[in-house]
């Protein structure tokens, strides 16, 4: 009888977008991985989370009902090429449409969080508001 757990903490686990799972033995560097996945790039997988996440539903007779869905939660650290994949993690490839739409949402959450919408003591006397959509802008 051997420990099996062992075996699986000396190994590191790439898993692809279309399911499959490989395990490997010894080191190997992301610039590796990413030629032999072409249009992939390689991600550390940190944590996995599940989060029930209410939505509404209505019912035949009118009536709103509240229906937990569970959502998973995945944060990544995507490697340079020039890292090394290490014994003992779990690593995934991520299509570079993914990282795209990944850092666009990242760009416009920032934008979004540095848009200021000024307080109403601050708005100097004699200006007017202008409200486009959600943002204020004082002119």
């Amino acid at each position: 009888m051997g420990n099996c757990q062992a075996i699986d903490n000396a190994s590191l686990i790439i898993q692809h977008p279309t399911g499959k799972v490989e395990k490997m033995y010894s080191t190997i560097s992301a610039a590796e991985v990413m030629k032999l996945n072409p249009s992939h790039y390689v991600a550390l997988l940190l944590t996995t989370t599940v989060r029930h996440v209410a939505t509404t539903k209505e019912t035949n007779h009118g009536h709103v009902k509240a229906n937990p869905q569970p959502v998973r939660v995945t944060r990544i650290k995507l490697l340079r090429h020039t890292e090394s994949l290490t014994v003992g993690h779990i690593y995934r490839l991520v299509t570079t449409q993914e990282v795209m739409k990944g850092l666009m949402a990242k760009k416009n959450g920032k934008i979004n969080n540095n848009i200021r919408q000024p307080k109403p003591s601050e708005q100097p006397a004699g200006c007017a508001k202008l409200t486009l959509s959600t943002t204020t802008w004082v002119i």
